[in-house]
């Protein structure tokens, strides 16, 4: 007997939804490395401008590649989400909405980061689009733990804890290092490859 095609159709949706969610979360990290990654750990505004300023080529560049990750890895969530059964498949694909109406925020934030080095340094840029990225990503793990849950404990309670655990971060200091979001994406991703039946 043949295999079932829709059993099959799944398995290619989650492999490639799997390897999206991979490669988004490396090209953000991509752009981390690339982008100035000294810039965060100083505070006094004149001293991160006199950074960036010196190396505004690699920050401006970067900026594509911090956007461009968390919408490659939301679109992947989508496909994974796609590829899982009833009620899964509903959790997921919220959440992969979620987060990519939150990246599409980010990047209008990493727009302006680009564009106005001089107000991103003295912390004066408009927060409304980082608020609605980073609050739009927690929900989207926070629902993508929920869905998990239906295919593997240990990787739904992850999300849930990561999720959790970002939102009082974020509650708490007002703030959150966003390369948290993809570490633990790219261990959902690893899971989803290896997860999938072949």
């Amino acid at each position: 007997m043949g295999e079932d095609p829709g059993s099959v159709t799944d398995a290619v949706l989650m492999t490639a939804g799997g390897w999206s969610v991979l490669a988004g979360s490396l090209v953000f990290f991509a752009g981390a490395a690339y982008g100035v990654p000294r810039v965060f750990m100083l505070r006094a505004p004149e001293e991160r401008l006199a950074v960036l300023e010196a190396d505004a080529r690699a920050w401006r560049r970067s900026q594509w590649l911090y956007a461009a990750g968390p919408v490659i890895a939301a679109l992947g969530v989508l496909t994974v989400a796609a590829g899982w059964t009833e009620p899964a498949r509903v959790l997921a694909s919220v959440a992969g909405a979620a987060m990519l109406v939150g990246a599409v925020l980010w990047g209008v934030t990493c727009a302006r980061r680009g564009r106005r080095i001089a107000e991103f340094a003295r912390g004066e840029l408009p927060a409304g689009s980082w608020l609605g990225y980073v609050w739009l990503t927690l929900l989207g793990l926070a629902l993508l733990g929920a869905a998990a849950l239906s295919h593997e404990t240990w990787i739904g309670v992850l999300l849930l804890i990561a999720a959790a655990a970002f939102t009082a971060l974020f509650v708490g200091t007002r703030d959150i290092p966003p390369f948290a979001f993809y570490l633990v994406l790219a261990a959902f991703s690893v899971w989803t490859l290896l997860a999938t039946p072949h």
